[in-house]
């Protein structure tokens, strides 16, 4: 990496251009007065005065109040601690504030809207094994691989079991099924010739309590 990309990468960080130019120069020579640092870098030396100023009330550098003033860098894993607490306060602060809002758009949206889609194998998993946790009576549930089920799936369907919900498998004769499923009592399993023969796309399906149905397809090439 270069001076130039490091410098691009603590932009991103949060630092002006002037403060991680300086502070990359502190970090190279040591330590240094305004005209030194001037001398190596792309910033003018009455803005070194207040670019330094900057660095030190946010923990990157400390000065000596000598004359001329010098300036030194902290460790580097203190100065990686102050970004991480910045970058943490800021998550925080910002999903709190998401958080705040999300009665009013985002669950309101969920309980008015019917219909919903999503994509990647992994998301639709998830949100089959959420829906099953919230079942209150009955799941269905049908795939043409039942032989390796992911673990959120088979974890959701085994604790909806424990909690006495009626658990079906929806699988294609002759199909062979996890023994984990299979070994379950509580999980009762459906034959049928006719499974996945409706339509060459369609790859899971999930309907519980009768009224929350959950269609997975293909989509081209890529499974879901």
């Amino acid at each position: 990496m270069s001076d130039n990309e490091a410098t691009e990468s603590l932009k991103e960080l949060g630092l002006s251009t002037y403060e991680a130019r300086v502070f990359i120069t502190l970090v190279e020579i040591g330590s240094g007065t305004a005209r030194e640092i001037a001398s190596v870098t792309e910033v003018p030396r009455p803005q070194v005065y207040t670019t330094a100023h900057d660095l030190e009330s946010r923990g990157f550098i400390s000065i000596q109040q000598s004359n001329p003033q010098v300036f030194q860098p902290v460790s580097l894993d203190e100065a990686k601690a102050q970004l991480e607490n910045r970058f943490e306060t800021q998550r925080d602060s910002v999903f709190d504030y998401l958080e705040s809002l999300e009665p009013a758009t985002g669950n309101e949206a969920e309980e008015n809207e019917d219909v919903w889609s999503i994509t990647g194998k992994t998301a639709i998993t998830e949100r089959i094994a959420k829906l099953a946790s919230e079942a209150n009576q009955t799941i269905l549930y049908g795939s043409p691989d039942l032989v390796d089920p992911s673990p959120d799936l088979v974890t959701a369907l085994e604790a909806a079991c424990e909690r006495g919900i009626g658990v079906t498998l929806l699988a294609k004769s002759g199909q062979t099924i996890d023994s984990s499923w299979i070994d379950n009592d509580n999980i009762d399993i459906f034959y049928s010739s006719q499974v996945n023969q409706s339509n060459e796309y369609a790859e899971r399906i999930l309907i519980v309590d009768l009224d929350v149905f959950l269609l997975s397809i293909r989509g081209g090439k890529a499974d879901d």
